[in-house]
């Protein structure tokens, strides 16, 4: 197995190798040691990535590549040019999935996924009720286009305002004046985000909210949600989302199974005090990791890619580290299914998970 290293990536490789360990301990994947391979590089430099991956797939020899994000680069040239599998914590893409055939699987739910279910989900429980709304539509949003107005028929909802801009994203100045004009004028109550949900929070800010957001983006739970200087308390309490569910760190930190992975851990460094975003980082690898183990184990006595992807799409509903819900099987690539409400906390600067979590199983 190798492992790809960004060189700004927190995943160290003393935390695979504690878990490699481990798993060798319990007697490895069908009888057979796995072997860590480690190469670095950085996501800045296309030569960096090249070599990086060609050490590890012709020198090294490996099957499987894991890694944190998956840079599409380093993964193009895993899957496409050596045919090996790539199982990675999050950067799944429709355009990428499309053309790995099921060779890269993550973590992380499918971005596409997460805006229209948790869009489905707040249909569903309904929180648009009796609402006024608006929303954007991009060259890249177009593509939920046909969803979005299923889910406006099928339950009456009042889509009252639309913005449709010629450019693939939506930047800053273009949302500020629909937001300060049209849809004030308008009547819209809330608009529907799915997509560049920093850049609606940031304009929302300049011109004084003067609308609700609600974010289905997975972009408004990522660290740095909206970037800046974040927003004010007045704007900052008209801004909420329901997209892929982020545990706080509370709740990853007192979850078992991320605990079991933190003590594998802490027996190779020898060193029990562990803060708790090293312990987040030790439940990020571990789910990479142990969802690799899965796959290789579901995959055979003969590794082949083929038999790779047979596993990926046979393996149906298991759970992770701080991943209660977890799926793969055919056309779904990304393992989470569990979506959550969260809310902008002003002290913090970000959106913060609130309520129980929702089971995406059933919105599909």
């Amino acid at each position: 197995m190798g492992l790809l290293l960004d060189s700004t990536d927190p995943m160290g490789e003393g935390l695979f190798e504690a878990f490699v360990r481990a798993q060798n301990d319990r007697g490895g994947i069908r009888g057979r040691q796995v072997v860590l391979h480690v190469a670095g590089y950085n996501p800045y430099r296309a030569d960096s990535t090249d070599a990086a991956c060609t050490t590890l797939l012709e020198e090294a020899g490996i099957f499987l590549v894991i890694m944190d994000r998956a840079d599409e680069d380093a993964v193009r040239c895993v899957s496409e040019r050596y045919g090996a599998p790539v199982v990675a914590r999050s950067g799944l893409d429709a355009g990428l999935d499309a053309d790995l055939g099921g060779l890269l699987v993550t973590v992380e739910m499918d971005p596409d996924d997460a805006r229209i279910l948790g869009l489905t989900a707040l249909v569903r429980r309904g929180d648009l009720d009796d609402l006024r709304l608006g929303t954007f539509w991009t060259g890249t949003t177009s593509v939920f286009q046909d969803r979005v107005r299923e889910l406006v028929e099928e339950f009456t909802l009042d889509l009252a305002s639309e913005a449709t801009f010629e450019t693939q994203h939506a930047d800053i100045n273009q949302l500020d004046a629909p937001l300060r004009d049209q849809f004030g004028a308008d009547g819209v109550d809330v608009v529907l985000v799915l997509e560049d949900a920093g850049n609606h929070a940031i304009a929302l800010e300049r011109v004084g909210s003067v609308v609700e957001l609600i974010i289905t983006d997975p972009e408004a739970v990522d660290p740095g949600f909206p970037g800046g200087a974040g927003l004010s308390t007045f704007v900052g309490g008209q801004v909420s989302a329901l997209t892929m569910n982020v545990p706080r760190a509370e709740e990853s930190v007192a979850d078992p199974s991320v605990q079991r992975c933190v003590d594998e851990w802490v027996a190779l460094e020898e060193d029990a005090a562990i803060a708790s975003d090293t312990r987040l980082d030790a439940m990020h690898a571990c789910q990479v990791f142990r969802m690799a183990m899965k796959l290789l184990e579901g995959s055979g006595d003969e590794l082949t890619p083929a038999t790779f992807i047979a596993a990926v799409e046979s393996i149906g509903s298991f759970s992770l580290p701080g991943l209660g819900e977890a799926s793969l099987g055919p056309g779904k690539h990304g393992a989470g299914d569990l979506l959550r409400r969260f809310a902008y906390d002003p002290d913090l600067g970000h959106l913060v998970a609130i309520g129980e979590t929702i089971s995406a199983t059933g919105l599909r």
